[in-house]
C-alpha cells in the first residue's frame, strides 16, 4: 500500500496541471472569440455544447471514487503478499465496476 502513495501524488499533479491548462486554454480561446465579435448564435451553441456534454461528470466522478474506495478498503482488509500486483488488480477491477455503473445509468436515462 505504501506503493501506491507516490503512484497516488504523480497521477493527482499531472492530473491537475492538465486540468488548469485546458481551463485556461479554454478561457483563452472564449475571450479572443468575444474580443473578435464572433459571438454569434452558433459559435455561442458550439461553445455550449462542452457544458451540456458533461450534464452526467458529477454522476461519474462521484461513481468513480465511490468504488475507488471500496477498492482501497477491501485491500485493507484481504490478506496479500507485498510482492504480488494483488491490490491493483482489486483497485482497477473496482474503478471498473464504477465506470460499468455510470454508463449503464447514462445509456438507460438516455433510452
Amino acid at each position: 500500500m505504501e506503493n501506491l502513495i507516490p503512484i497516488f501524488a504523480i497521477v493527482g499533479v499531472f492530473g491537475g496541471g492538465v486540468l488548469f491548462v485546458k481551463i485556461l486554454t479554454d478561457f483563452f480561446l472564449k475571450r479572443k472569440i468575444v474580443e473578435k465579435g464572433l459571438a454569434t448564435e452558433e459559435i455561442n451553441s458550439i461553445l455550449r455544447k462542452g457544458v451540456e456534454d458533461n450534464k452526467y461528470s458529477g454522476l461519474k466522478w462521484g461513481l468513480i471514487l465511490l468504488s475507488a474506495g471500496i477498492g482501497l478498503v477491501i485491500i485493507n482488509y484481504v490478506p496479500y503478499d507485498s510482492d504480488t500486483p494483488f491490490p491493483y488488480g482489486i483497485l482497477s477491477i473496482c474503478v471498473a465496476i464504477g465506470f460499468l455503473t455510470y454508463y449503464m445509468l447514462v445509456k438507460r436515462d438516455q433510452e
